[in-house]
């Protein structure tokens, strides 16, 4: 793998994916009608299973139309009309306020708007802070996610033994494979004899996202580090930060740190032994066929890079070139 320049998104990208993975979250957008541009990046092209605009009734994402001519003396108060707006429709669960750059440079504070729409609304209200101008698609999902773990009233003292939460999933996509991967999580973390309460982000409701005040073991993926450490530390859970488990040894990984943090690394052994028995032939029989010795390029978000190492490895493919689509932070190359 060479290394090179990474090619990127935008921070915004990364908000309008985490609002497309939670069906009834509405996003506000502070600025002119080019967010309701962006959000076709996404929507039907991404995404065929989007919902994030809709030709039988209103887009899941809109904007307040401020611009440079716009009254700042006026600014609050048309955004919160706005969030009253979206909240009045049906099926509205949450309002999340953000703002391009050209409102967010003049300091506008979302934060303090969302507490003050609280008491007025029908659903919750809560803030992403604007980040475009520094941060990238990941930096947006992240700081999407640690804004939800931050908005949920989560009570503590409901946690119940033998049940996890995995929080750090990257639902870009609401389409089968994606929802597969969901399910898969749950999967692995049932082969340990754990009931898997709730999957950050899995394309489910905003108030099934509560259900994890109830887990005893949060599982953390690179996609949201911080707001599952926000949320073990507000319902006392148990953290443990997991590998994303793309590839056998990640996966292997992954079971085996959920497993020590419940205390079941006996059941983690077997399981994994009984998966291996099960994946190895199917894949001796594939391997020689359509890999072994071919070249491979990658594309991608870092967090799968080495993943994808792992399997070229197993499969005997070359790697040939990589384009990491991310902030150097992020690692990867």
């Amino acid at each position: 793998m060479s290394r090179g320049t990474p090619l990127n998104f935008p921070g915004m990208l990364g908000v309008y994916l985490a609002v497309n993975a939670v069906p009834d979250a509405f996003v506000l957008v502070d600025g002119p009608d080019c967010s309701l541009d962006k959000a076709h990046f996404i929507h039907g092209r991404h995404d065929l299973e989007s919902t994030l605009l809709r030709v039988d009734g209103p887009h899941r994402v809109a904007f307040t139309g401020a611009g440079v001519r716009g009254d700042a003396s006026r600014h609050d108060s048309e955004l919160t009309a706005a969030a009253l707006r979206l909240d009045a429709l049906p099926g509205c669960a949450a309002v999340i306020l953000t703002g391009l750059p050209l409102c967010a440079i003049t300091g506008a504070d979302y934060g303090r708007v969302a507490r003050d729409l609280a008491p007025r609304l029908k659903g919750a209200a809560f803030a992403v802070a604007p980040d475009s101008l520094r941060g990238d698609w990941l930096d947006g999902y992240a700081r999407t996610l640690t804004a939800l773990a931050e908005s949920l009233s989560l009570r503590p003292g409901r946690i119940r033994p033998g049940t996890a939460a995995v929080v750090g999933h990257l639902m870009d996509r609401n389409e089968a494979d994606r929802r597969a991967d969901a399910a898969e999580l749950e999967r692995l973390l049932s082969g340990l004899g754990l009931e898997c309460l709730s999957v950050w982000l899995s394309g489910r409701p905003y108030a099934e996202l509560r259900r994890v005040e109830e887990a005893e073991i949060i599982v953390s993926l690179p996609y949201a580090r911080e707001a599952a450490r926000l949320i073990a530390a507000r319902t006392g859970a148990k953290l443990v930060e997991a590998p994303l488990p793309f590839g056998l040894p990640k996966t292997e990984a992954f079971v085996r740190a959920a497993a020590a943090a419940a205390g079941r690394e006996a059941c983690a052994s077997d399981f994994i032994d009984a998966e291996l028995r099960r994946i190895l032939p199917r894949l001796r029989w594939v391997y020689p066929h359509l890999f072994l010795g071919k070249r491979i390029s990658f594309a991608g978000d870092p967090h799968l890079l080495g993943g994808l190492r792992d399997i070229a490895a197993d499969a005997g493919l070359e790697g040939a070139g990589a384009v990491v689509t991310a902030r150097r932070a992020h690692g990867g190359l």
